[in-house]
């Protein structure tokens, strides 16, 4: 049964490029089926993308530059005392390295999965060829000319199979040319185009844009009607960085430009996420919390780990190694909406959860593993989720919590969701299709949650709804009832209302008027 259980992750691993690890607040991440899954027609080279970490030429020379440092004779320095912000960032390090280390650890044991993993480059396809030299688009937008470049958009019909059964050939049946720079650049078909700049070839997957700018032409991203503002907001700025100026590998900018962003003007009328790449220096958290943060209007809420990995799963560098911690972080932080008052945003923080762990093998210097699925698939420990339609019906599905704690430890439930076409701007529906014995769920399975009625904002996703579910078994709520016998039971004879659960989870029992078929 175990071994099911094992392969059936795996193959959903294959499939989706996230494996979540047991007994630990961690996921496994593979970016590169991740990202493809955006795709129609093209798809990510994992050769390109993991050339940092497999190409042994390359690790090659770094070994031999490594080993000349070594042959340097150095003085050995003595170690200094911590100062303030050292001492302070350690102990945010002690305070996480319990859950990194423990997140590793899931890794390890995970060995059908690291099977996987040391063949990632082999495992999704051939590599192609080399692009060469790539253009660098920074440089290309400082040059006086810059207004005038332009990049063509290849859009085409659908293949087109040979009547002899050759290959498909591809007839471009228009091509669009806009600005490149200080431009909203739009694919607003659902496949994936081709898009040319100066004899060189980018991508853009279906329903996308991107806006190339530097800060001062940024408020241009400020939409007309707050409700065509944004939901999500992934930022990784270009902060201050010694090593990264030092390599010349980007140009990074002072840290005191990023409060000028206007983020608050760009979040939808319902509020936003907010999620910001940091890196662990205690003078750039410092600069976040107390002046980036409040500037933007965000309200910070947790924060998550990216802790990067080997090909073979071992950490890239030693845990506790202080200038070079082998992960990074990302703070998650909330916009107020118009609509919305401190009550519900102060609802919404425990559902949101902290300390969260992405382990993923790096890909170039400084490229973040793709975020914007990965919370939908953050489960709570006690649930899971499965797809009793198949994984190509993914708008109805079904979540399971097994609580561990509270009135309905030992019972299993499962609730069905159907996720609607303007979702985030609609709730998700949800019913409880196990019999059970709440005060917020009747007993036609219908569910009583704020966030799935007047307290949905787009803000939210499915991960808050099952954690919201979840709290559901730890709190049940007598103030709000759907099954008010039950309610009631709980507010006057909690000792009655535990016995009451207890017959209804172990089944063919009668509670009051109501038989239980049981859900244990």
């Amino acid at each position: 049964m175990e071994d099911s259980k094992t392969s059936d992750k795996l193959s959903e691993f294959l499939e989706s490029g996230v494996y979540r690890l047991e007994d630990s607040n961690a996921v496994f991440i593979d970016p590169v089926r991740v990202l493809n899954r955006s795709y129609t027609r093209f798809r990510v080279s994992p050769s390109a993308y993991y050339s940092r970490s497999f190409d042994s030429k390359h690790a090659g020379q770094e070994a031999r530059v490594s080993s000349n440092f070594r042959k340097r004779k150095r003085k050995e320095k003595k170690p200094q005392p911590l100062n303030d912000r050292e001492r302070a960032a350690d102990q945010r390090h002690q305070e996480v390295r319990p859950f990194l280390l423990k997140a590793h650890e899931s890794l390890v044991r995970a060995t059908e999965l690291l099977e996987v993993v040391s063949n990632l480059k082999e495992n999704l396809g051939p590599s192609t060829s080399s692009p060469g030299a790539e253009q660098s688009l920074v440089e290309l937008g400082r040059v006086w000319q810059a207004p005038l470049y332009e990049i063509t958009l290849n859009f085409h019909p659908n293949d087109n199979a040979r009547e002899d059964g050759g290959a498909p050939t591809i007839q471009y049946c228009e091509q669009r040319a806009f600005p490149v720079f200080n431009n909203l650049v739009v694919n607003e078909t659902s496949e994936d185009v081709e898009a040319e700049l100066l004899n060189s070839r980018y991508i853009l997957p279906p329903e996308s844009s991107f806006y190339m700018s530097d800060l001062g032409q940024i408020h241009n991203l400020i939409p007309a009607e707050s409700d065509c503002g944004f939901n999500l907001i992934v930022i990784d700025p270009p902060w201050e960085n010694g090593s990264a100026r030092q390599k010349q590998r980007y140009s990074t900018l002072p840290n005191r430009y990023f409060l000028s962003l206007p983020v608050k003007q760009i979040c939808h009328t319902d509020g936003a996420l907010v999620a910001l790449w940091v890196t662990n220096r205690e003078k750039l958290r410092g600069f976040v919390e107390k002046e980036l943060f409040p500037a933007w209007g965000v309200k910070y809420v947790a924060t998550f780990f990216w802790l990067k990995v080997k090909a073979d799963g071992s950490l890239i560098s030693d845990l506790d190694l202080f200038h070079h911690r082998p992960y990074e972080c990302l703070l998650l932080g909330l916009v107020h909406g118009k609509d919305t008052d401190s009550k519900q945003l102060s609802s919404t923080k425990p559902m949101l959860p902290d300390n969260q762990i992405m382990l993923s093998i790096p890909g170039d210097y400084s490229r973040k593993p793709p975020i914007a699925d990965i919370s939908e698939l953050n489960l709570p420990k006690a649930c899971e989720i499965s797809f009793p339609n198949g994984k190509n019906d993914l708008m109805n599905f079904e979540v399971t919590i097994e609580p561990d704690e509270g009135y309905y430890t030992g019972g299993r439930f499962v609730f069905s969701f159907h996720v609607p076409i303007i979702y985030p701007h609609e709730a998700p529906k949800v019913k409880c299709e196990t019999k059970i014995y709440h005060p917020n769920i009747d007993l036609e399975g219908n569910v009583c949650l704020n966030i799935l009625r007047e307290d949905w904002k787009p803000v939210l996703n499915i991960n808050t709804v099952i954690y919201g579910l979840s709290h559901l078994f730890t709190q049940p709520n007598y103030e709000d009832p759907l099954n008010h016998e039950a309610a009631d039971v709980l507010r006057d004879d909690p000792e009655l209302f535990q016995s009451n659960v207890r017959k209804a989870i172990h089944g063919r029992q009668w509670v009051g008027t109501d038989y239980f078929p049981g859900c244990n």
